[in-house]
């Protein structure tokens, strides 16, 4: 039917006008399915916004936009919403299950990596899933990732991988007092723009610990990929 579904982050209820709806197209992940949307009149825009999104009655709201754009173009139509039964509902969502079951494992890696990176270990990390607020689908992922992340740590038997190392010397540092302490004139650091959180925290340590320390770097934050 060639239709397509916006919602604005507008909290007052206003729709989107020219004006709003170039501004969407150059943010959105979509922006040519929004400009053909708005542009072309073979297709519909159904326009909804973040007041409406928090009303007890968003989805009778959302059938009805459907149901009147959908008339609007075929009105001989008799039409009405019913839900998929178990197999279509399968069927339409199998090939990308499929995809995303292959790419777990990396998913997984990456998981593991990242909470390294800011130096959270597995019970840290479920204490995140328990005080803060996550959607369904993270915390269906994470308690996944976090069986693995679990069994991982006790497997390494006192072996420590690259994510250890920096967490490590950050903690020896701190704990050995006199470990590098006014040693360095200068650090340099080249390729500033892409500095890990954890890395940051080994960088501030040691200029706490080297008073006269001066610290250069050198970097691009049109390169960035933090």
């Amino acid at each position: 039917y060639g239709l397509y579904i916006i919602t604005a982050a507008s909290k007052d209820g206003s729709k989107i006008n020219g004006q709003c709806a170039n501004s969407v197209m150059q943010v959105t992940v979509t922006p040519v399915r929004v400009a053909i949307a708005i542009n072309n009149k073979n297709y519909t825009l159904i326009e909804t916004n973040h007041a409406e999104f928090l009303k007890a009655n968003f989805k009778e709201l959302l059938k009805e936009r459907f149901l009147n754009a959908i008339k609007n173009k075929s009105s001989s139509k008799i039409l009405e919403f019913a839900p998929l039964s178990y197999e279509e509902l399968v069927n339409s969502v199998w090939d990308e299950c499929k995809l995303s079951m292959k790419a777990l494992p990396k998913r997984i890696s990456y998981f593991i990596t990242i909470a390294k990176t800011y130096n959270l270990t597995p019970k840290e990390v479920r204490l995140r899933l328990i005080n803060e607020k996550w959607s369904p689908k993270q915390k269906a992922f994470a308690e996944i990732a976090l069986e693995i992340y679990e069994l991982y740590e006790l497997k390494k038997e006192n072996k420590i991988d690259f994510g250890d190392m920096i967490n490590l010397a950050i903690k020896e540092l701190k704990r050995n007092k006199e470990l590098y302490r006014d040693v360095y004139d200068h650090i340099l650091i080249d390729e500033y723009q892409d500095l890990s959180h954890q890395r940051y925290r080994l960088i501030q340590v040691l200029m706490e610990k080297n008073k006269d320390c001066k610290l250069f770097c050198v970097g691009d934050d049109w390169q960035g990929i933090m």
